[in-house]
């Protein structure tokens, strides 16, 4: 069985990227009912499902942490060879955040993942693999 380990890290620098949370929570200068400035936010990307929580600390500055997972295993049959394939998907972001003009920002920080897939695929009879023929 051969595992593939994708670990690393990649520092997300210049992302720009729209709100999704309630603009009076999350854009500085926007009148908005009392609140402490905090923002707890329930997405799904392609890292995964996930939850964020940010924070105004200044009047165009802000911060985020987030946690994404998704784990995914499927087996299934093809041309007479059994496939078992897993996925686990695990991502943690620390971000800070300018705002440029309303929602708009401009972000950068730090993005861990600690992504794993497992590919398997067994053929159901020996015959299926043969060595090429190579001119001698």
């Amino acid at each position: 069985m051969t595992r593939k380990n994708l670990v690393g890290g990649m520092i997300a620098l210049g992302m720009i990227s729209a709100a999704t949370a309630p603009l009076a929570a999350q854009v500085p200068g926007v009148p908005g009912p009392p609140s402490l400035g905090i923002t707890i936010g329930v997405k799904a990307t392609t890292l995964g499902l996930g939850a964020e929580i940010g924070k105004v600390v200044g009047s165009r500055l802000g911060l985020r942490v987030g946690i994404n997972g998704f784990t995914r295993a499927q087996s299934f049959n093809f041309s007479d060879i059994d496939y078992n394939v897993s996925l686990k998907l695990q991502t943690v972001t620390v971000l800070g955040d300018l705002y440029l003009l309303g929602p708009l920002r401009l972000s950068g920080g730090l993005v861990i993942n600690k992504n794993q897939g497992d590919p398997l695929a067994r053929p159901n009879h020996a015959d299926h693999y043969r060595e090429p023929d190579v001119p001698g």
